[in-house]
């Protein structure tokens, strides 16, 4: 026989650990994605620079 804190604990709390376990695993994947975009943008802004850098010295 389970006391009613026990009931609560695994009808209502264990259900909100697992749904807010499942809400950071989506917010780290979300944080992931946009982790990797950031890098992607920046690998492509240093080549930019690297070729605006190389047209300057090219002119002079």
């Amino acid at each position: 026989m389970i006391t009613r804190m026990e009931q609560t604990y695994y009808e209502v709390h264990i259900p909100q650990i697992s749904k807010n376990l499942e809400k950071i695993a989506e917010e780290f994947k979300r944080s992931n994605h946009l982790k990797e975009k950031e890098l992607e943008l920046k690998e492509i802004e240093l080549e930019l620079l690297e070729k605006s850098i190389t047209h300057h010295i090219k002119k002079l």
